[in-house]
């Protein structure tokens, strides 16, 4: 007998089949980090020879993500209500755990709050370090609303204790949730982000390097693009004739941009510097493609996503040593204080001015990303939703 039209089928022979219905809510146009995880993360489920069938439970601003999966995945589409936060919290708690009564083996919340009355068992993923209050605390401008700290707070811990497992995506994130919030270690599993192969390998021969220092993300504050601008600054006199920064990525509130231009322009750097705003995937990709290497010095991430693109892509990495980012860098780039701008600057001319050193970061970077897979990451839950459902 067929499986039911939009579920996603298996093409083996099996015995049992689980019905996996997906939270996505979390995802919007304004989110990239957690639309990036979450999309590339349903395309691996449902490129996989597995038995289960996927429903994602979605909205009309954010269905569009998954149109590529359309065929494969069923999409529960629910209509748009406003304001944005109340609405976000009546379908977690509400409509989702409805939704779920009926036609559902296990509740996927990769948001990092599930919810609370789950009626089937749940797994949640932990994609945001700023959920938790000992990441934020100290970091520059606001970071959450009041209403988002407490539902990052008891919101989010009460439906992690109600959950069969949390999977937060980096060893970082995983001592949060132990030492933090109290989570037992036997209920978390960490199952890191992947990377996807890059569309055009980029040449090996260093004779092509260019001298650009490239930095992506959203402009949150806490990303610390400032950083850049400053050692850059320092280190003007020490970098090769021509180098360039280019910082990529979308401005959250509008002052952003004025304010990292108004950096550039009193460090006297506007010849140096181009401020892009946000980019499509193929932007990104020939920014990645002339970069000669990417800097990332922000003060707090949960994994770093851009850092093991760049890696993949055969860039050079430069990060700051906070958060996940070393466990996900490990010996494949370099590392500062990002409150010291000039270790940032010294690196940034050690890249800058020896080949060798390139060659050795684009080599090891290249190797480090091959341990890193959307299809892995997929694998590792599909292991996980069959061990929870007996």
């Amino acid at each position: 007998m067929p499986s039911p039209p939009g579920w996603l089928a298996s093409r083996a022979v099996v015995t049992r089949s689980l019905r996996i219905s997906v939270n996505t809510l979390s995802v919007g146009a304004g989110n990239e980090g957690i639309r990036t995880y979450l999309v590339e993360l349903v395309a691996a489920l449902a490129r996989m020879d597995s038995p289960h069938r996927f429903r994602l439970i979605c909205t009309q601003d954010n269905v569009e993500f998954f149109a590529g999966c359309e065929t494969s995945v069923e999409r529960l589409v629910l209509p748009r209500r406003w304001p944005a936060v109340l609405s976000r919290l009546w379908r977690d708690q509400l409509t989702v755990p409805w939704l779920a009564r009926r036609g559902t083996d296990v509740l996927f919340t990769p948001s990092s709050v599930g919810s609370v009355l789950a009626p089937v068992r749940q797994i949640v993923a932990v994609p945001a370090h700023l959920a938790f209050a000992s990441v934020r605390r100290g970091l520059p401008g606001p970071t959450l609303s009041w209403i988002h700290r407490i539902y990052y707070g008891p919101v989010m811990r009460l439906s992690h204790r109600r959950a069969v497992a949390v999977t937060p995506i980096s060893e970082f994130l995983s001592r949060r949730l132990v030492e933090e919030n109290g989570m037992p270690a036997a209920k978390v599993t960490m199952v890191p982000c992947g990377v996807s192969p890059a569309p055009e390998r980029r040449a090996d021969d260093d004779s092509l390097w260019s001298p650009v220092a490239l930095f992506v993300g959203t402009l949150y504050p806490y990303k610390n693009a400032v950083a850049l601008l400053e050692a850059a600054a320092l280190a003007r006199d020490r970098l090769p004739v021509g180098f360039r920064v280019v910082i990529a990525g979308r401005d959250p509130d509008g002052r952003q941009l004025t304010r990292l231009r108004a950096r550039a322009r009193t460090l006297d750097l506007m010849q140096m510097v181009e401020l892009t705003g946000p980019v499509d995937s193929e932007r990104l990709e020939r920014l990645y493609r002339g970069a000669g290497m990417l800097v990332f010095p922000s003060l707090a991430e949960g994994f770093g996503l851009p850092v093991l693109e760049a890696m993949a892509r055969g860039v050079p990495v430069v990060a700051a040593d906070r958060g996940a980012l070393p466990e996900v860098v490990g010996d494949a780039g370099l590392l500062f204080d990002p409150d010291e701008w000039s270790e940032l600057a010294d690196a940034m001319v050690a890249v800058s001015i020896d080949p060798i050193l390139r060659r050795r970061l684009v080599s090891a970077g290249r190797q480090r990303a091959l341990g890193f897979s959307w299809d892995r990451s997929a694998r590792a839950f599909v292991d996980l939703f069959e061990r929870i459902v007996p």
